[in-house]
C-alpha cells in the first residue's frame, strides 16, 4: 500500500498515489476511515446487474447502503448525462466505471481497431479504458486473463488497461492471485461476486486472501460489485424485472462483507 503522508480532513483523507509509466503523473486518490483503519478503495456496483429497473432506483439503492458510486451501463442512448448528473449529485454518488459488452459480431480485429481509436479520443479527456476477462462459456474473446494481459500489451496504449473479475477468474485461473500479481502494472478494476455469481459471502471464495493480495499489488482502483440473482443466461439480466428485496439484500450483504473483511 502507499505509505506517503497522509492529509486527514474528518473521514476523508487524501494521498498522492505514486507515479508510474501507468498511471501517468503525481495525483491525488480520495481514502476514507472505518473503524480506524484507512480505505483505498472506492465502493461501487454495476448498473446492469439491477435489470430494467429505473436509474433512480438504483441510485437509491446504492446511496441507502453506503456506496461511493456505480459503474453505467455501456449503452450510450440509455443514459442521459444532463438528468443523470444532478442524480448522481443528490445521492452523493459518482460513476467510477462505465461497462460495455463486445457482441459476438464484433471479432478480435475490429475490437483492437475499434478501441485503439477510440483510446485516443479517451485520452485527451482523461478517461481510462480497462478490458474484462470473460470466461470461455460466455464469450469466444479474451477468456482469461493471460489473453487480456496480452491484448493489451500488444495495444500498448497509456490508456487501455485491465480488469479482474473473481467470478470469471474461477472458471478460468489455474493461480488467480500470483495472475493478479503478474498483471499487476495493468490492473485499474475490480469486479467482485462470489463464485455462484451472487454477492460476496454467499459462496465459498476466500475474499479475504483476494483483498490481502490487491494490498500486496497496491491496488487502490474500486471495488465494483457485480452479483446477479441466479439465472442461467446472466445477459438477460438486464432485461428482468429483477426483485427489489433480492437486490437490497445483496447490494448490503456485499458491501458489509468486503469492508468487514478490510478493517478485521
Amino acid at each position: 500500500m502507499p505509505t506517503l503522508t497522509v492529509e486527514n480532513f474528518g473521514s476523508t483523507a487524501f494521498v498522492p498515489r505514486a507515479s508510474s509509466a501507468v498511471y501517468g503523473n503525481l495525483h491525488f486518490c480520495e481514502l476514507r476511515i472505518l473503524h480506524g483503519v484507512l480505505l483505498f478503495y472506492t465502493f461501487s456496483a454495476t448498473q446492469w446487474i439491477f435489470g430494467n429497473e429505473p436509474i433512480i432506483q438504483s441510485l437509491q439503492r446504492l446511496s441507502r447502503f453506503g456506496y461511493d458510486g456505480i459503474e453505467l451501463a455501456g449503452e450510450p442512448d440509455s443514459i442521459n448525462a444532463e438528468e443523470l448528473s444532478p442524480l448522481l449529485t443528490k445521492y452523493g454518488l459518482k460513476c467510477t466505471s462505465i461497462c460495455g459488452i463486445f457482441t459476438e459480431e464484433r471479432d478480435l480485429s475490429r475490437a483492437l481497431e475499434s478501441i485503439r481509436s477510440a483510446a485516443d479520443y479517451a485520452q485527451e479527456r482523461n478517461i481510462k479504458f480497462v478490458i474484462e476477462a470473460i470466461n470461455r462459456y460466455e464469450t469466444c474473446l479474451l477468456s482469461n486473463l493471460s489473453l487480456a494481459h496480452s491484448f493489451v500489451k500488444d495495444l500498448s496504449h497509456p490508456t487501455v488497461g485491465l480488469m479482474a473479475d473473481c467470478f470469471h477468474a474461477g472458471f478460468e485461473e489455474r493461480n488467480f492471485l500470483q495472475k493478479l500479481r503478474v498483471i499487476a502494472p495493468y490492473l485499474w478494476h475490480f469486479h467482485i461476486a462470489d463464485n455462484t455469481r451472487e454477492a460476496a459471502g454467499m459462496g465459498n471464495t476466500d475474499f479475504r486472501e483476494i483483498l490481502d493480495t490487491l494490498k500486496e499489488i497496491n491496488y487502490s482502483g474500486s471495488l465494483t460489485m457485480e452479483f446477479l440473482p441466479p439465472t442461467a443466461d446472466p445477459y438477460a439480466a438486464v432485461r428482468l424485472d429483477t426483485e427489489d428485496s433480492l437486490m437490497d439484500d445483496y447490494a448490503e450483504r456485499s458491501i458489509h462483507i468486503i469492508k468487514s473483511l478490510l478493517i478485521n
